[in-house]
């Protein structure tokens, strides 16, 4: 009996070690072919490349036609290009000597460039001073003066909407809008 076992074990472990051999050269194999061709692929690329590479430097230029001259514009100068692009899309320079304040700024709904509505930080200012954000979260002194600042607090009434007060962080590279309610903290939170 004991024997039977001894066999049977025997002939687990060859099977086993044969499973694996099989395997293992069986994938070396494959990988090996498939290297191979990745490869050769790589050089006949490569080979194309130089090719193009050759026939291109072979070839000589020719002279543009008049035509061909006048139909390439010439470039503007940068910074003109820069200033014109501005203009059209009424970016605000923040780097202008007038603007060199650096955090919050107090900024009217117009200088706020289109498109970036989705990227605004909302937050909300209670009647009992007390300000949250769109979480319902009240914001420390500390977040209040890094992020939209104190001023902005008092500057209710200046705008169009005299419930409304934007601000632009240039610290934060980020936009504020702060919404005055006439309710307190606790009135609304019931």
């Amino acid at each position: 009996m004991k024997d039977k076992v001894i066999f049977f074990i025997l002939g687990g472990a060859v099977g086993s070690v044969a499973a694996y051999l099989v395997t293992k050269k069986t994938y070396e194999k494959k990988l090996n072919t498939e290297v191979d061709q990745r490869v050769n692929s790589e050089i006949a690329a490569y080979k194309e490349y130089e090719k193009k590479k050759k026939e291109a430097e072979e070839k000589p230029e020719r002279e543009l036609t008049p035509e061909e001259k006048a139909a390439f514009v010439e470039k503007p100068d940068l910074m003109e290009f820069c200033k014109q692009k501005a203009e059209e899309h009424q970016y605000v320079n923040y780097s202008d000597s007038e603007n060199e304040k650096i955090g919050p700024v107090i900024v009217s709904e117009d200088e706020i460039p289109m498109g970036i509505e989705d990227e605004i930080v909302r937050y909300r200012y209670y009647q009992d001073d007390i300000l949250v954000d769109s979480d319902d979260d009240v914001l420390t002194d500390r977040e209040i003066r890094n992020t939209c600042g104190f001023a902005a607090l008092d500057a209710f009434g200046r705008d169009e909407n005299p419930d409304l007060v934007y601000v632009f962080n240039s610290e934060r590279n980020r936009y504020y809008e702060i919404t005055l309610d006439s309710r307190t903290y606790e009135e609304a939170q019931q």
